[in-house]
């Protein structure tokens, strides 16, 4: 018997079907609501500092650290199998956004022209919410045709092609994700 886990990104909650030495553990709607709880302590833990460490160091290194603890978070969802595994994958959810997400519009607010920075907002979350849809169809097809393993492990291989793009970033537009010090 294999696992599955199936999560909500903005939400986090997780619905799971673990199997023990006994039988199958089912992942009742409390579990999910308590891992959903914990990966939203973690991303608040971890937005503070990270809003820190992008004002101090560059921004697009931060949020290339967000894309290394996503991959690490489905590497941990797609190979474990316990509640343990679960925990933890949906902890470094939570960090990984916690380092990404308020990062993401910073990152906005730092390219876009002051009198079209609420286009750019706009424009921003209309193609997140575009890509996610594609995501989400293309994950619950994966879901559904081969398992939740290949789930994760296919949302890691986008992440690391990402995290490999990332750098040309600085060839296309040198100035983006530079630290603003206070002088």
């Amino acid at each position: 018997m294999g696992s599955w886990c199936c999560g909500r990104v903005f939400d986090c909650t997780v619905q799971c079907s673990l199997p023990d030495p006994s039988g199958t553990v089912y992942w009742t709607a409390a579990n999910a609501r308590a891992d959903g709880f914990s990966a939203n302590v973690f991303y608040a833990l971890a937005a503070y500092r990270a809003g820190v460490l992008s004002d101090n160091a560059d921004r697009v290194t931060v949020l290339g650290l967000g894309f290394g603890i996503l991959v690490a978070a489905d590497l941990v969802l797609a190979l474990t199998n316990g509640i343990v595994g679960v925990a933890v994958g949906v902890g470094l959810w939570g960090l990984h956004m916690g380092f990404t997400q308020g990062l993401l519009a910073t990152l906005i607010a730092d390219t876009a022209p002051p009198e079209l920075r609420g286009t750019a907002y706009g424009v921003f979350n209309l193609l997140v919410g575009l890509a996610l849809l594609v995501a989400s169809v293309l994950a619950g097809a994966l879901w559904d045709v081969i398992g939740p393993r290949a789930t994760f492990l296919t949302g890691a291989a986008f992440t690391v092609f990402a995290l490999v793009c990332l750098p040309t970033t600085r060839r296309i537009a040198p100035h983006v994700g530079r630290a603003l010090k206070s002088s």
